[in-house]
């Protein structure tokens, strides 16, 4: 049973390339994961989405996420909140792959 992690981050004005940057330096992707991706949605809004074959990885890559936000903080903007993030996770209860159409 997949999973898919979904983490909004709102970047300070000036550090999106440090951030992204952030992604492919050491412990940037997660481990365990089958695909990571980042996009940037505005200069300074980023969404990371992340697939795991199951809810232990994911629960098991909270750690080293925090761990990561935790070095990476002076580039985001925190919510109303305070949180440093906007995430949620579920399972895949759809999904299509062109590749798997031939």
């Amino acid at each position: 049973m997949k999973v898919i992690s979904v983490v909004e981050y709102n970047v300070r004005t000036g550090c999106a390339e440090e951030f992204i940057a952030a992604f492919d330096a050491p412990g940037g992707i997660s481990p365990g994961v089958n695909f990571q991706r980042l996009i940037q949605v505005t200069d300074t809004r980023f969404i990371g989405i992340s697939e795991m074959d199951d809810i232990e990885i994911a629960v098991n890559k909270e750690g080293p996420g925090i761990d990561w936000l935790d070095r990476h903080e002076h580039l985001l903007e925190k919510y109303e909140n305070g949180s440093r993030t906007d995430s949620c996770s579920g399972i895949v209860v759809h999904s299509y792959d062109k590749d798997s159409l031939s």
